[in-house]
């Protein structure tokens, strides 16, 4: 690295002289003109067409050229004081880079999130900071350094910020790329300025109580195919790498335990990964799949030449740090719930099936005190999406910005966003205007957990003054929502400016509220809702879940309970509703770089959900005596078999088809016993004089819905085959006789002759 003197490019890829006198000499309108520009270029694109539905919209930022990122996160810095920051470049721009140059800028100071949001997305960072000077870079040569950048006044190259307060720093990198001076990439963040002794005052406002909402959700891995009280299986072992010492959930879980919030935060159960992470305590195995649910008969021969036996896979080894997980989140005073899986609730109410939606939202609670031993400390339940669009029985925590049908707790939409843009899949929030989207990666993820840790103290700002006016003790707390997939830096980073607020109060301090706003994401100044949310799950994504659904409510309905079985027959479904679930997770689906690999995997988890249903529904079949079936009258019963897998009994009709002149006295009531079968007797009317009919038998629900794959016999009667051979035999002897007649009349003829 070279530190000192500034380059004739470097002065090119800086418009504005270096220093504080120059720096403090920029117009403060620049922001605003910047804003105004890019807001005019937004209208005139909308003008042109709808709002771009995407992930990255109308903002200006670019991609990088070259890779750059912050090694470190420096967290807070007090006024006058210099903080040092580490960085990486790596030269991926495919040629040599020359006169490279890194630069500490900032912009204006942010008083709230949506200001801040606007900095990160178009700002223009008119004041400039030190600058140090990287030697020369080949093609994908990589370099490292640390820059000292100065805060206060008294200071040469400095970002001369005079008092404490919530600022847009921007390190930008440029350089010489083909004789050409470039832009190559850059690194924004908000930078938390603090007073000496480490807090942020506020003279004009008396301190506001805050609340935070802590999330931790995990994909479980279960493997497909799981019905009743199947033994776990996960497909791999991520979530027991999770679990384990220094693991993404241990470290959540140890995060929060360290810093002592009390009743001030609250943590937001995936009821599905409490779930998942107690039963792999009792032991589990990691395979591709679950063992067949129905053993299919082989014939002895088949046997000889297959090997198509169950892999058993091996037996987890994270039990013991499950148990140990499990047994600390049983200690922790507050918990609330998420929908089951993560999923999203708005998807499920589109689905349409009222047991599908009782799992998603109502399960939750329950689940968490069957573990823990511990109710829920609200009702409250926790969505990724941040917007409800259909009336909800239990109320909800949403966006402000947002419309919902029901009661619901809300936090403030843009300091919600600032924090949801964090970690390995920083998520786009829908409830959050186009213009303030992008490829939130071009960041570092040491960059947004900076910015997330001052997003903490860019709060409501109606709330705020709310609160002040009536300057009421006993209102309501703002909500801190961290996002639902949290990761442990950003936790860090959070609680550690949490640590910083004036008052945190308990989440049962929250008011509930209404609103007369349509239900569904913020509405624009005529009424109109043109948000878009790039997540959403798509009709014929939809669809499939509900025609699943559909089938897994019609297998639940044909079977019955027996007091004799321990299982019930809703219990034995529950496991595919809750892969249904698990499909429409929002989980990566709501972070850009990840969507496509979420929804083909929920692809995958339909796909094979799927084929256990219909393994399921063909375990229920119709086993007919042969193709041809024949009575010896026809008072003769019809004799069928009704054969049935399942581990509970099943209730059924037997229906059938063939010509008009055939009649089956069928039963409308046969009870097939669980894992078993039945023989099923039917008398039959059956047409005069015809040799054989055909007959399509099947069995069927009450309410006529089929069951089994159709049995197709013919049928016919010894009776009528006696009469048909007697008429035979009959003329055969009339032939005979006339032939014997006949030859002896001949015979007789010629001795006369």
């Amino acid at each position: 690295m070279r530190a000192a003197g500034i380059s004739a490019v470097a002065a090119l890829a800086m418009p504005l002289a270096l220093g504080v006198p120059a720096a403090l000499s920029a117009p403060a309108s620049a922001q605003t003109q910047l804003g105004a520009q890019a807001q005019t270029q937004a209208q005139t694109e909308n003008d042109a067409d709808t709002q771009h539905p995407g992930w990255e919209a109308l903002s200006t930022r670019r991609d990088d050229r070259v890779q750059f990122q912050l090694t470190g996160n420096p967290g807070s810095v007090a006024i006058d004081e210099h903080f040092e920051v580490g960085v990486n470049i790596t030269n991926t721009a495919g040629s040599a880079i020359d006169n490279v140059q890194v630069t500490a800028r900032r912009g204006q100071e942010v008083t709230d999130a949506e200001s801040a949001q606007q900095q990160l997305a178009h700002g223009d960072f008119p004041f400039y900071g030190a600058s140090i000077f990287p030697d020369a870079m080949e093609p994908n040569e990589e370099a490292t350094g640390e820059i000292d950048i100065a805060t206060g006044l008294n200071n040469d190259a400095t970002l001369g910020i005079d008092k404490p307060g919530i600022y847009p720093i921007m390190l930008s990198l440029t350089g010489t790329v083909d004789g050409e001076p470039v832009a190559l990439a850059d690194e924004r963040f908000l930078l938390t300025v603090t007073d000496a002794d480490g807090t942020l005052p506020d003279d004009e406002a008396p301190p506001q109580a805050s609340t935070v909402i802590y999330p931790i959700t995990a994909q479980t891995h279960i493997a497909p195919g799981e019905v009743g009280d199947s033994p776990l299986v996960l497909s791999d072992e991520s979530l027991a790498e999770q679990l384990a010492d220094g693991g993404r959930l241990d470290r959540l879980l140890e995060i929060y335990e360290d810093h002592k919030l009390n009743d001030g935060a609250c943590v937001a159960m995936d009821p599905a990964l409490l779930h998942t992470v107690d039963r792999m305590s009792e032991g589990y195995n990691v395979a591709d799949k679950h063992p067949p649910i129905i053993e299919e008969r082989k014939r002895l021969r088949d046997s000889w030449f297959s090997d198509d036996d169950y892999d058993q896979g091996v037996p987890g080894t994270g039990a013991d740090d499950a148990e140990e997980w499990v047994e600390r989140v049983s200690n922790l005073d507050c918990l609330v719930a998420m929908p089951w899986a993560n999923t999203d609730p708005n998807a499920v109410a589109r689905v349409n099936n009222n047991w599908l939606s009782v799992e998603a939202t109502e399960r939750g609670k329950e689940t968490i005190r069957s573990i823990t031993g511990k109710d829920v400390a609200s009702d409250l339940v926790v969505p990724a999406s941040g917007y409800s669009d259909h009336a909800t029985k239990l109320p909800f925590l949403l966006a402000n910005n947002t419309g919902w049908d029901g009661e619901a707790a809300t936090y403030d939409a843009n300091q919600a966003a600032l924090l949801a843009q964090t970690g390995r899949t920083p998520q786009t929030t829908a409830y959050t205007d186009p213009w303030l989207r992008y490829d939130f990666t071009t960041d570092s993820v040491h960059a947004r957990d900076l910015t997330a840790a001052s997003a903490v103290f860019l709060g409501d700002a109606a709330h705020n003054e709310n609160a002040e006016e009536t300057n009421d003790s006993d209102s309501s707390p703002q909500v801190i929502k961290l996002p639902n997939y949290l990761e442990p830096s950003t936790a860090e980073a959070v609680l550690d400016a949490v640590d910083k607020l004036p008052e945190l109060r308990p989440i049962t301090d929250v008011k509930l509220q209404t609103t007369e706003q349509e239900a569904g994401l913020p509405l624009d100044e005529t009424g109109t809702q043109t948000l878009s949310d790039p997540a959403a799950f798509t009709d014929p994504e939809i669809q499939r879940v509900a025609q699943q659904a559909r089938y897994t409510d019609e297998l639940t309905l044909m079977m019955e309970n027996s007091e004799d079985i321990a299982m019930t027959r809703y219990g034995f479904t529950l496991p595919v509703r809750r892969d249904l679930l698990a499909a429409m997770s929002l989980t990566d689906r709501v972070s850009l770089h990840s969507h496509n690999k979420a929804a083909e995997a929920a692809n995958h988890r339909l796909q094979e959900d799927n084929v256990v249903l219909r393994t399921l529904r063909d375990a229920v079949s119709l086993i007919p005596p042969g193709n041809v079936y024949t009575r010896t009258s026809d008072s003769s019963p019809l004799l069928v078999v009704a054969e049935n897998a399942l581990p509970l009994p099943v209730r059924a009709k037997l229906e059938y088809d063939s010509i008009d002149a055939v009649r089956l006295n069928t039963s409308d009531d046969i009870l097939i016993p669980a894992k078993g079968s039945i023989t099923v007797s039917l008398t039959a009317s059956m047409p005069e004089r015809q040799e054989r009919t055909n007959i399509s038998m099947w069995l069927a629900t009450e309410d006529g819905a089929t069951i089994s794959e159709p049995a197709d016999i013919a049928v016919q009667t010894r009776g009528g085959i006696v009469n048909i051979y007697g008429a035979a035999i009959a003329a055969a002897l009339v032939f005979v006789f006339a032939v014997v007649v006949k030859t002896s009349r001949k015979k007789k003829r010629g001795r006369q002759t």
